[in-house]
């Protein structure tokens, strides 16, 4: 079953990882049909410090439709 909410990686390990100078990616899964990438980015943390939105272009366009 997949764990919905969990967050990666925990705690523990990203402070080794981060200790040691590697920029680190954290990630979870969600449902995918419940929120759109900016509802979540939203909920998420959008007002705090440093937070971003990633997102996919294609065919050489300089934005997407969700920059934040």
């Amino acid at each position: 079953m997949i764990d919905f909410g969990a967050i990666t990686p925990d705690r523990a390990a990203f402070a080794v990882a981060m200790g040691s100078g590697k920029a680190q990616l954290v990630w979870t899964r969600i449902v995918a049909d419940a929120e759109t990438p900016v509802s979540a980015m939203l909920k998420l943390g959008a007002a705090e410090s440093g937070s971003f939105l990633l997102e996919s272009v294609e065919g050489g366009q300089v934005r997407g439709r969700y920059s934040l």
